[in-house]
């Protein structure tokens, strides 16, 4: 029995006076570089590096390094370890590949697929603004619009560079209007890159059969040149009061469709869309034409209760010769009138108001500040008619009622028999 227990102990002992120094890596086959200093680095071994020794190796202090070839070698870094025998030891470090090297390599064969790739394994590596030239150079060989747009979608800010390539790749077949519009669907922001498209555009669009109808076309493709390029809804209403037809229908329809189109109708149109929707002026007019009673429709713009306009005498003119009776047009000044009317009274009746409410707000305050002066004034009369030795007791009692506990009772009645207060307590607190 005690030889066993003999044998036990030695396993005990042998166990506890080793230790086990592991070196891995990721991944594995990296070469080991040590040394007492950061300049004195020696090869030691290659991962992954095992060893179980009797005695301490000193390891602690001394500096590392990993190095393995096609990857970034590890920062030099001092090891941090106990130099105690019996307890394991095990360093474990990571490297990460060294992607320029393989981007060398790419850029010796030219394979513009390869980079494409690269940008996929990669996509946010330190290296892509150096890509661009390269790729850049080997996309302009290819001639191609698809080579384009795949660049495109990895150098998304290059627009100013590629946007005028694909244009004249584009215009080398003399494209038609058609042709054009779908090129503009695709490229919508073309015109900020490459201006005379624009100019070529519209130079098509006057030239064609139906400008009018190409104008609604490029609009509806690209409604934002309603308010870049307004120059195409001012040559619109040119061209309309120029055809034939019912002109001023065609011109209210591209007024609905865009108002900004108001500023460049002549004086009849804008006058005529004043009102409210279904009683605006040309409305009325088309019901006059119609045969209503012109008392029934002054009724009924009086009762509406929507402004109209101030109409000048020029515009009252106007108006007269598109067609609107002078007894109606009087009916819209008289509502107008009584509209701004009460929207003056309203107004002068919210300025009432605040002007009460700034008032009563100034009176709060006022009465506020004399009550407040005349709680001071009480306090101070008080404080001059309390005798000396009531205001010392007060002051020892705030002092005792800091202390807490069975001390600021003991406290209390100390202060009450040391000082010779007429007042009863009670009255001072």
């Amino acid at each position: 029995m005690f030889s066993r227990f003999l044998i036990l102990c030695a396993i005990i002992l042998s166990s506890a006076c080793s230790t086990t120094y592991t070196i891995e890596s990721e991944p594995s086959g990296a070469r080991i570089y040590r040394g007492d200093n950061l300049g004195n680095l020696k090869y030691f071994a290659t991962t992954p590096y095992s060893d179980t020794s009797a005695t301490a190796k000193r390891w602690g202090g001394t500096y590392i390094q990993l190095r393995k070839e096609g990857y970034i070698a590890t920062s030099v870094s001092k090891i941090s370890m106990t130099d105690v025998v019996g307890v394991d030891q095990r360093l474990r470090y990571s490297l990460d590949t060294d992607i320029l090297i393989e981007l060398v390599d790419i850029e010796k064969a030219g394979d513009l697929n390869a980079y494409y790739d690269y940008l996929n394994k990669y996509p946010n590596n330190q290296y892509k603004e150096r890509m661009y030239d390269r790729m850049f150079a080997l996309v302009k060989a290819t001639d191609s619009g698809s080579e384009y747009e795949r660049f495109l979608e990895y150098f998304s800010d290059s627009r100013e560079q590629v946007y005028p390539l694909i244009y004249q790749l584009f215009s080398r077949n003399s494209p038609s209007l058609n042709e054009s519009f779908e090129f503009l669907s695709r490229y919508p922001h073309i015109t900020n890159f490459v201006p005379e498209f624009y100019d070529r555009l519209i130079a098509m669009i006057k030239t064609s059969a139906d400008p009018v109808k190409n104008y609604y076309e490029l609009l509806n493709r690209y409604e934002r040149l309603v308010e870049s390029k307004p120059d195409i809804i001012k040559n619109m209403v040119g061209l309309i009061q120029e055809s034939k037809g019912d002109i001023d229908k065609q011109l209210r329809t591209l007024l609905s469709r865009y108002p900004a189109s108001m500023q460049y109708m002549p004086a009849r149109i804008r006058l005529a869309d004043i009102g409210p929707e279904g009683m605006k002026v040309y409305q009325v007019i088309a019901y006059v034409k119609q045969g209503m009673s012109a008392a029934i429709l002054r009724q009924k713009i009086l009762n509406a209760g929507v402004a109209y306009k101030e109409f000048s005498f020029s515009e009252i003119s106007e108006l007269n010769e598109i067609g609107l009776p002078q007894d109606i047009t009087a009916a819209m000044l008289e509502v107008t009138s009584r509209i701004a009317a009460e929207e003056k009274r309203s107004r002068q009746r919210e300025e009432e108001l605040e002007t009460i409410a700034r008032q009563r707000a100034e009176e709060r305050e006022r009465q506020q500040q004399q009550q407040q002066m005349q709680a001071q004034a009480q306090a101070q009369a008080e404080e001059k008619s309390t005798p000396v030795e009531c205001l010392k007791l007060v002051a020892a009692i705030k002092v005792c009622q800091q202390t807490g506990g069975f001390l600021e009772m003991i406290c209390k009645r100390t202060a009450e028999a040391s000082f010779d207060c007429p007042l009863p307590l009670s009255d001072l607190m």
